[in-house]
């Protein structure tokens, strides 16, 4: 370490400092925390006898006093020792510097949001990370900060290295985690913390044709439902998501003619069963409860298919051109069949059937469209997913009749003939009209 051009590593040089401050919650006052060992009675002298030891995945309360019992201590919660209140809550990530040998060990200067931060020895200047050390010029660096990257410019001729390598004045140098730098004989190590987004469960519902739920890894399928209540009750979450569904409200659309008192029980044993279903842990998070409302629990990442389809039709609906039928094929993609199909409560009904006409309108839409573009492939397979919809519909039928004689294939234009005429007799009492009529001789004509 004496030696200013060797190569220094972080495990050499010392420990990363601790990513936790405690919080004064009545001074409203924060504290670093800057060593595995911290005795409170240095900060509060109210607080003696009382040290927490911080370890990597927990904090422990060490207390020689009777008033305050030794264990663990959760992030965000308040403690309370005498008339102090204390937090421990986790440091806003930031580039920091940390001071590696005397005089300047495990002093560490938070940059924080700074453009420019110098760093020298006292004297005319004022320094943002001052260094007592006769080797370091008054002025000796800064570090500059554009957006999240750092980067840092000696200033003086005293000796100066990065990593063990020399740096020339007036040449900036990115720095990145980890990082040691030398200014004089003043040993510094950089740390710029990632923030690391917390792990969010997934959630995933469908309920597009086959009902199924995924919660990470365990997949429950429709048939392994026992109770279809408790996926119906689910499916009507997620279709409102991401809004709360107030607890009256289930009361009132799955048990309109029950005692409230009995309706409520019924509720609980539905949201057990559901949790039973998906294979919860006790404390595993699925919904969050308030006193007069239920809704999918924060923590969640929730993807449901009726929501994506949704999102498809919006936008689609609001957009023109090439976008306007991008967003129409995927939505008719995303629709694998009828909206809970055994699901007889008026939200599900009410859902299928607006959902069947706004898809019927957009296959049209393409039907017309790749009509034009003579696409008669995409035809076919548009028309098919209209009559899904709805099998009388003869605008799609006459597109698919065109396709396949277009395609050479009059006997398959013959064959939608057929199923045409027998669809509007069997449900509407009618003949196809006049189009179809004459496309079923030109196809009669082409066999």
């Amino acid at each position: 370490m004496e030696n200013q051009g060797e190569t220094v590593s972080v495990e050499d040089a010392g420990q990363r400092p601790l990513e936790m401050e405690l919080l004064d919650v009545n001074a409203e006052q924060l504290h670093p925390v800057q060593s595995p060992v911290m005795d409170l009675g240095q900060l509060w002298p109210q607080a003696g006898g009382v040290r927490l030891r911080f370890r990597a995945d927990c904090c422990e309360i060490l207390s020689e006093r009777a008033d305050l019992p030794q264990g663990p201590l959760d992030l965000d919660r308040d403690f309370q020792i005498g008339e102090l209140t204390l937090r421990l809550v986790q440091t806003r990530p930031s580039a920091l510097l940390q001071g590696l040998n005397e005089p300047q060990r495990g002093q560490v200067w938070n940059l924080g949001a700074r453009s420019l931060s110098l760093i020298g020895r006292s004297g005319k200047r004022i320094n943002h990370v001052t260094l007592e050390e006769p080797t370091v010029s008054r002025a000796h660096a800064c570090l500059s900060r554009q957006g999240e990257t750092y980067s840092l410019q000696i200033e003086s001729s005293a000796a100066s290295f990065l990593n063990g390598m020399p740096l020339s004045p007036g040449q900036p140098a990115i720095l990145k985690d980890g990082d040691l730098i030398r200014l004089g004989n003043a040993l510094l190590a950089f740390y710029q913390p990632r923030v690391r987004a917390p792990h969010k469960p997934k959630l995933r519902i469908y309920s597009l044709g086959r009902f199924e739920v995924q919660l990470e890894a365990v997949q429950v399928r429709a048939d392994q439902w026992r109770s279809h209540l408790s996926r119906y009750l689910l499916a009507y979450l997620a279709a409102e998501w991401p809004s709360a569904v107030a607890i009256e409200r289930l009361l009132e659309m799955f048990w309109p003619e029950m005692e409230p008192e009995r309706a409520r029980h019924n509720l609980r044993t539905a949201l057990t069963n559901l949790r039973s279903h998906l294979k919860l842990a006790p404390q595993a998070a699925l919904l969050a409860r308030t006193t007069h409302a239920i809704e999918f629990d924060p923590s969640l990442e929730v993807w449901h298919d009726l929501t994506e389809l949704r999102r498809l039709l919006s936008q689609a609906q609001q957009s023109t051109g090439l976008a306007r039928q991008k967003l129409q094929a995927q939505a008719l993609e995303l629709y694998r069949g009828k909206y809970l199909e055994d699901c007889y409560f008026e939200f599900a009904e009410r859902v299928r059937g607006q959902l069947e006409l706004q898809l019927l309108a957009v296959a049209c839409d393409l039907l017309t469209h790749f009509s034009e573009l003579q696409n008669w492939g995409q035809v076919l397979q548009v028309g098919q997913q209209a009559l899904g919809l709805d099998s009388c519909c003869q605008e799609a039928y006459l597109a698919v009749m065109k396709a396949a004689r277009a395609l050479g294939r009059p006997e398959e234009a013959v064959r939608w003939y057929e199923n045409c005429k027998r669809a509007l007799q069997r449900e509407l009492a009618v003949e196809p009209n006049v189009e179809i009529e004459r496309e079923h001789q030109l196809a009669r004509f082409q066999l």
